[in-house]
């Protein structure tokens, strides 16, 4: 929904703050104390978004495709 709304300034690393601050996310809680979002790369080219304590979905599929 972000992009949609700010497509001239597309968001090309994350900054929780500014998504909760815009309401696009309820809160910054996170399923445990550990957790920390951080994006990898650029957004809006092939960057993705992980946690320092579980990883990334994107990591988690490139392990599995090679297998």
């Amino acid at each position: 929904m972000y992009e949609l709304d700010n497509g001239k300034e597309p968001m090309t690393t994350l900054d929780i703050s500014l998504l909760v601050k815009w309401k696009y996310l309820q809160e910054r809680d996170m399923p445990n104390k550990d957790c920390e979002l951080y994006s990898v790369g650029n957004l809006t080219e092939n960057g993705y978004i992980a946690c320092k304590t579980h990883g990334s979905c994107y990591l988690e599929s490139l392990k599995s495709s090679r297998k």
